[in-house]
């Protein structure tokens, strides 16, 4: 068995190849996913092994990013502001500019009335 800082620098290796601009951004999301676990709380855990269907479940999602679905749809869920939300092929996945657009549009309400 492997263990879990190994398996994320495969995955990492393997999504860079196929054309992946976040591999290693990538790699954690995939392993926090399956795992059930928080981003923050992934460095926690590089030193398990990992079990074979963990890594199975994983390769499936390596093998729709290779067909250049996104993500979120792979996983069902993206995180956006800090906060996780369900996704779908129904909805545009945001992207981090999109952050930068709601910071924008909170500093030019700051200070506004409602109704004006």
């Amino acid at each position: 068995m492997m263990l879990l800082k190994d398996v994320l620098r495969q995955w990492a290796e393997r999504l860079r190849a196929v054309g992946s601009e976040e591999p290693q951004t990538e790699a954690r999301l995939i392993a926090c996913h399956l795992l059930g676990l928080e981003p923050g709380l992934l460095a926690t855990r590089l030193g398990m092994a990992v079990e074979p269907d963990l890594a199975a479940r994983g390769e499936m999602i390596l093998a729709g990013r290779a067909e250049r679905r996104p993500l979120a749809y792979l996983l069902g869920e993206t995180w956006f502001y800090g906060l996780r939300f369900r996704c779908d092929e129904r909805a545009l996945v945001p992207r981090p500019e999109t952050e930068l657009l709601v910071d924008a549009a909170l500093e030019w309400l700051q200070g506004r009335d409602e109704g004006t």
